[in-house]
C-alpha cells in the first residue's frame, strides 16, 4: 500500500466536517483516519489511490474535487514519475 507525506497545506484540505454518507464522504472519512497529523504521511491502498485520481479527473469542476486535487495533486503526481 501507497504511502505518501502530505504538507500543512495538503493536510489542512482533508480538514472538513462531513455530512452525509455518499461515496466522497466515505472516502474523505477514510483518508481523515488514515493521515497521521503529526508526519503528514498517509496510507493509501491502491483502490483508493484510483478513486481519488478519478474524482480529481473525472468529474469536472468542484468543491470536492477541488480539495481532493489541492491535497492529493503533488504527491499523486511525484508517485507517477
Amino acid at each position: 500500500m501507497p504511502v505518501f507525506r502530505l504538507n500543512r497545506d495538503e493536510m489542512a484540505e482533508l480538514d472538513i466536517r462531513l455530512a452525509g454518507d455518499g461515496g466522497f464522504q466515505t472516502l474523505l472519512r477514510r483518508l481523515q483516519v488514515n493521515l497521521d497529523r503529526e508526519t503528514g504521511e498517509i496510507t493509501l491502498s491502491d483502490a483508493d489511490v484510483g478513486r481519488i485520481k478519478r474524482y480529481i479527473v473525472g468529474y469536472g469542476q468542484g468543491g470536492f474535487q477541488d480539495r481532493l486535487a489541492r491535497a492529493f495533486r503533488r504527491v499523486l503526481d511525484d508517485d507517477d514519475d
